[in-house]
């Protein structure tokens, strides 16, 4: 069975969303979800938590290309939220910091 990243490396998070709109699958299938997840995680090594601003911020990617992949590691149970926000945003946390690196 595949965990939701491995499903989301082909399929578009968004789509119930966008429904079907041509711009929104093409974007899905440009990104490189694995290296954004990646750089993602990368984030909260060096950080305790953070929100999807401040990542998008940090890695220099406008927030779209993060917000989905914060979808995917809490749905793969990798981060968690803390119950609060900040800017507006969930603050996020890696459950288990040091086992992924």
């Amino acid at each position: 069975m595949k965990t939701y990243t491995e499903q989301m490396m082909t399929d578009d998070i968004c789509k119930n969303r966008h429904l079907g709109n041509e711009q929104s699958e093409t974007a899905n299938h440009k990104c490189d979800k694995d290296s954004d997840r990646l750089k993602v995680l990368e984030y909260f090594k060096k950080h305790d938590n953070g929100t999807s601003k401040e990542i998008a911020r940090y890695l220099g990617k406008q927030l779209n290309c993060i917000s989905g992949r914060l979808t995917e590691l809490r749905a793969d149970n990798l981060i968690k939220a803390l119950g609060i926000t900040r800017e507006g945003c969930q603050v996020y946390y890696l459950r288990n910091k040091w086992s992924l690196f």
